[in-house]
């Protein structure tokens, strides 16, 4: 029986080059900006405010799609508060 791998190296270096395009993209727009080198949160720092960088193969595609149309999507989940997600323009 084949199990299906979650986690290690290949995940964590996504994760790791996402945080290090994130930072790049950042500085390239003058932010002061810098990578948490350890796994402790947060991942990035931006102008001194802690960033959770995640990637996911397909988990916001419904986000995308509705930003083809509109400037901000907000979502909730149930017994959290809201979310206002949109495209980042540094």
């Amino acid at each position: 029986m084949t199990t299906k791998r979650k986690g290690g190296n290949p995940p964590r270096n996504k994760g790791y080059s996402y945080e290090r395009e994130v930072v790049n993209i950042a500085k390239d727009a003058g932010h002061k900006a810098q990578r948490t080198p350890t796994s402790k949160y947060p991942d990035v720092r931006i102008d001194n405010e802690p960033v959770s960088c995640k990637r996911r193969k397909n988990g916001m595609e419904w986000a995308y799609k509705e930003l083809e149309t509109h400037s901000y999507v907000l979502f909730r989940a149930d017994n959290k508060p809201s979310l206002k997600i949109k495209l980042w323009k540094p």
